[in-house]
């Protein structure tokens, strides 16, 4: 039976944890105190620590503002230079000025520990950022939280609304999870593969993309977007009075599972449909072989086409070109 090897223990509230592949650990969480060189700039200021193998911490970081911050998630590129902070603040940071009561935020530090940027995404209303993740080259960097207010692009509010953003360095996009009443982004993992994102929350009395998430208690969903910010399908999870409180995808980006907190604890456990096959919306069920003329990767929900030149058989996951001597019509090959 293994044991502990060490633990910390402090007057902060720790809210997060991440670990990078060299097995260092990155804590973040809220304190109203300072710590050696980090002093506090007024109410609550976010701290992020690195804490070695052995349990030493190695640098704490201050982010704060004169107002009240809050983290709720962390991550380390998968090179570990980089570290990415989320969550919430009342306060102004450099040329980024709040845009009303909480704004989420993103702060990127470097592995030293320096802060390298902070970005708001706010509207005149109540914002949060909730979790982050990272693309496998450690380019793309994906945000969700959730939005009483107007956020960019946004032309009107449904209760509180849930979104999903993607960063590189500043916001390239951000698009609205399509909800019909109150959603809950909570979680968020961008898949090994660099095809797509997944995003668990909660619901209450919503209907997201015409699928009814829950009837009257508050539900859990699991959502799909493609890296290009393109909903894909939402999922009920959970029908239950329930919070969701984890989501992690498996290597090969083919199984999902989500976390539960109801009356008891729960795990749920999604396939996709592997390579070669497709299922309308993407997840466990029938998986149909992919048809003469088309491509389906992991998870697909719709073969996608070959182009011209090019053909395929049943069940492929790549176009060929046509032979020599042959010409191919809507991806079939014909001598």
């Amino acid at each position: 039976m293994d044991s502990f090897s060490w633990f910390i223990c402090n007057w902060w509230n720790f809210k997060t944890v991440a670990v990078s592949s060299d097995q260092n650990v990155y804590v973040a969480g809220s304190t109203t105190g300072s710590f050696g060189s980090q002093t506090n700039q007024g109410g609550r200021d976010v701290f992020v620590s690195k804490v070695d193998g052995t349990g030493s911490i190695q640098w704490t970081k201050f982010v704060g503002s004169s107002g009240d911050e809050e983290a709720f998630g962390i991550a380390v590129s998968p090179d570990g230079n980089s570290i990415y902070v989320v969550g919430r603040t009342t306060g102004n940071f450099s040329t980024n000025t709040n845009s009303g009561f909480n704004d989420g935020f993103v702060a990127k530090l470097s592995d030293s520990g320096s802060l390298t940027w902070v970005k708001l995404i706010g509207s005149e209303s109540q914002d949060n950022a909730t979790d982050v993740s990272i693309s496998p080259d450690g380019n793309s960097v994906y945000v969700v939280g959730y939005t009483l207010g107007l956020l960019t692009g946004q032309s009107s509010v449904q209760g509180v609304d849930s979104y999903l953003a993607k960063f590189d360095g500043n916001m390239d996009w951000l698009n609205i999870i399509p909800g019909t009443n109150d959603e809950y982004a909570l979680n968020v993992k961008a898949t090994a593969d660099s095809t797509a994102i997944y995003i668990a929350g909660s619901a209450l009395k919503s209907r997201i993309n015409g699928q009814e998430m829950s009837s009257g208690s508050i539900s859990t969903f699991l959502v799909k977007y493609l890296t290009n910010g393109t909903f894909t399908w939402a999922r009920l999870t959970n029908s239950f009075s329930a919070t969701s409180s984890g989501l992690a995808v498996s290597s090969g980006s083919n199984e999902i599972y989500s976390s539960v907190s109801s009356a008891s604890a729960l795990i749920y456990r999604f396939s996709a449909c592997p390579n070669g096959t497709y299922y309308p919306d993407g997840l466990s069920g029938e998986c149909f072989d992919c048809p003469v003329g088309s491509t389906c990767s992991v998870g697909s929900t719709t073969p996608v086409v070959c182009g011209s030149g090019k053909y395929s058989r049943a069940g492929s996951v790549a176009c060929l070109d046509c032979q020599q001597g042959s010409y191919c019509v809507n991806g079939e090959l014909t001598m």
